[in-house]
């Protein structure tokens, strides 16, 4: 019996070493596959903050976070680049979501939250990097389109009208569609 058990343990003991090194192996080779998405973590408080890139090269902090999520080199062409984001963008789009108490969508998607913010320079990155601005948020049934629509709505005759028509428009000439649309 003691031998069973010392066998036993034994064997358990191989077990979770192999099964430990295994989900190691896997977590590690998750780090360096591209795109790598888990870069991505906290990309919402880096377009709310407008948190200033830390590495020269970058403006936002959000535009490092992007490129080393989409794996971009130093030697990738401005084509390359834009694919390597829209291939991260169809990856994890449906993921970019974000929830602040100054954002009136819970879970919205990163492109309302940016021009709640009104964080231009965000929003002309996404539509230089041509990636879907189509996605329906399930928690208001929006795309980003209906989001603005709905701030034109509010802000008619007033002093933002003008502002929200115009980020209306950029996003509608490139690409973005109403969830009526979208049917």
């Amino acid at each position: 019996m003691t031998e069973f058990k010392l066998g036993t343990t034994f064997g358990l003991l191989i077990f979770f070493t192999l099964c430990t090194s295994l989900s190691c192996k896997a977590a590690n080779e998750s780090e360096t596959s591209c795109p790598a998405t888990q870069k991505l973590k906290n990309i919402c408080m880096t377009i709310g903050g407008r948190m200033p890139g830390r590495d020269g090269k970058n403006k936002y902090l959000y535009q490092t976070k992007f490129y080393e999520a989409a794996c971009v080199t130093s030697t990738d062409t401005k084509d390359v680049i834009r694919r390597k984001i829209r291939e991260l963008w169809r990856i994890s789009g449906s993921r970019l979501k974000c929830t602040a108490t100054s954002f009136d969508v819970f879970d919205g998607n990163i492109l309302k939250y940016a021009f709640s913010e009104e964080f231009e320079d965000f929003l002309n990155d996404v539509i230089d990097w041509g990636v879907d601005l189509n996605q329906v948020d399930i928690s208001d049934n929006q795309t980003v389109l209906d989001y603005v629509q709905s701030y034109i709505n509010r802000a008619r005759g007033g002093p933002l009208e003008q502002r929200y028509r115009n980020y209306y428009e950029k996003l509608r000439d490139a690409g973005a569609l109403h969830a009526r649309e979208l049917q």
